[in-house]
């Protein structure tokens, strides 16, 4: 990427900000990334080995350093890309497009590896742990093996996908659109085992879990975290949350459920010995803040800001002047260095 894409493709301005800060958590934000682009992204995820956050949008997966907001490169010329999830065994990405398949590509040169067609839409990607496959969610879900890119099996879901997380010994709960419950997927088996209900959340957004103390964490419309026994499915608790819930995340070295919402806040609620759980304060991004990622080794947040559209400007890209442009924020959330 030369000097010039660079400048017209991203602006980046490095800058320390006054501290919103989480008194109890000790989180605040640290730096901001201001990105530019022709479309907004409305999903972010971190790469743990090469330390780069990528931002998949409608035709490309712009790339960045995840310690100074740099674009290092993008993976272009893609079909309208949905989601992204990333394979850290074999170093590849897979975006789930809107055309009926996958794309595959390394995720250290961000070259494309190849292109396949699912047998439904799929809106939702996911990697599986336990059985290092990967899964392009639909209705109907294809399994695909990463080492040579076939596709192995399928199952049957209810609905549109919106989140998943699994326990790591092959069972992985959905939020499927629209149900007030999730989906129970056994990976070894490629079979829907059942449905979980979640009693008192009004449509389902977000899934995270403890596995250790097997908590299940649900993020509603109405504001409300559900907490679910793993192996029973009951209701252990409704906690408040915050409105229009995104993305949840759950840190098991510190026992913290992370939540980013659209109404600017990350909130934090501390699990207490597995038993309990109170308010660990929250950290102001802006309104309409969308994805979020966590860096677990190195206790950062990266947190995807509300976009602005604007209209290009010839000083920056003559060939664009009068296009409208996104310009979006990733806020870098951690703790102060002491």
């Amino acid at each position: 990427m030369n000097l010039a894409s660079a400048v017209t493709r991203v602006f980046v301005a490095l800058m320390m900000v006054a501290p919103a800060v989480s008194a109890q958590s000790g989180y605040q934000i640290l730096k901001q990334f201001p990105i530019e682009a022709s479309d907004a992204a409305k999903a972010i995820v971190f790469d743990e080995e090469t330390q780069r956050l990528f931002l998949p949008r409608s035709r490309e997966v712009e790339v960045l350093d995840a310690n100074t907001g740099v674009e290092v490169g993008k993976v272009s010329d893609m079909p309208v890309v949905q989601s992204l999830v990333l394979d850290p065994l074999d170093h590849l990405g897979m975006t789930a497009n809107g055309d009926g398949s996958v794309t595959l590509f390394d995720v250290l040169s961000l070259e494309k590896r190849a292109k396949l067609p699912v047998q439904s839409e799929t809106g939702f990607a996911y990697f599986d742990w336990n059985t290092n496959r990967l899964l392009a969610m639909g209705e109907q879900t294809a399994v695909i093996r990463p080492g040579d890119g076939k596709t192995i099996g399928s199952i049957a879901l209810l609905g549109r996908p919106l989140a998943a997380t699994d326990n790591l010994l092959g069972t992985i709960y959905v939020v499927i659109s629209g149900r007030p419950s999730l989906a129970v997927i056994n990976t070894s088996q490629l079979a829907l085992k059942r449905e979980m209900p979640v009693p008192g959340c009004r449509n389902p957004r977000t899934v995270a879990i403890d596995a250790n103390h097997k908590h299940l964490f649900v993020g509603c419309d109405n504001h409300v975290l559900v907490v679910l026994d793993e192996d029973s499915g009951k209701r252990i608790k409704s906690l408040s949350l915050c409105a229009g819930v995104y993305t949840t995340v759950f840190d098991p070295g510190e026992d913290l459920i992370v939540n980013s919402c659209a109404d600017g806040r990350v909130s934090f609620i501390q699990e207490i010995s597995g038993m309990g759980f109170g308010s660990a304060g929250s950290v102001k991004t802006k309104e309409g803040s969308l994805g979020m990622a966590f860096d677990q080794r190195n206790q950062r947040i990266f947190v995807l800001g509300k976009e602005n559209s604007s209209e290009a400007t010839s000083e920056r890209d003559p060939s664009s002047e009068g296009k409208q442009r996104s310009t979006q924020v990733v806020y870098l959330i951690g703790r102060p260095l002491q």
